[in-house]
C-alpha cells in the first residue's frame, strides 16, 4: 500500500520524523525503520513493498479484472449465491449494474 501510494501520489514532499522528505523516499525510510523493531520480518516487508511499486508502476496491470470477466464471475456459484443472500451487499462487476444501485440509493 506504501509503495503504490507513494508512486501514484501528488504530493511530492512529506513530513516523516520531524523531517521534510521526498514522498518517495517515505516507503524506503520507514522499512529501514521497521528494521530495527525486533522479530519483524525484513524481507517480507521488502517483497511488499517492491510488489506495491511495481503495481504503482502499473507492470502488474494483468491483475486487474476487465468488465467481461468481472460479469462472468458474477454469474458463477459463490457470486450469484451471495446475491441472493439478504445479509450480503453484493457489489457487482458491472459497471452499469454499480451505477443503477447508486442511483436508487
Amino acid at each position: 500500500m506504501l509503495g503504490v501510494n507513494a508512486v501514484r501520489s501528488r504530493m511530492r514532499r512529506a513530513l516523516v520524523f520531524g523531517m521534510v522528505v521526498p514522498s518517495l523516499l517515505v516507503p524506503w525510510l520507514l522499512l529501514c525503520a521497521s528494521w530495527l523493531i525486533p522479530q519483524t520480518s525484513f524481507l517480507s516487508n521488502v517483497c511488499g513493498l517492491g510488489i506495491g511499486i511495481a503495481y504503482g508502476i502499473t507492470y502488474c496491470y494483468s491483475l486487474d479484472l476487465s468488465e467481461r470477466v468481472a460479469l462472468k464471475l458474477d454469474q458463477k456459484f459463490p457470486f450469484s449465491l451471495m446475491r441472493k443472500i439478504s445479509m450480503f451487499k453484493y457489489v457487482s462487476g458491472s459497471s452499469a449494474e454499480r451505477r443503477a444501485a447508486n442511483s436508487r440509493k
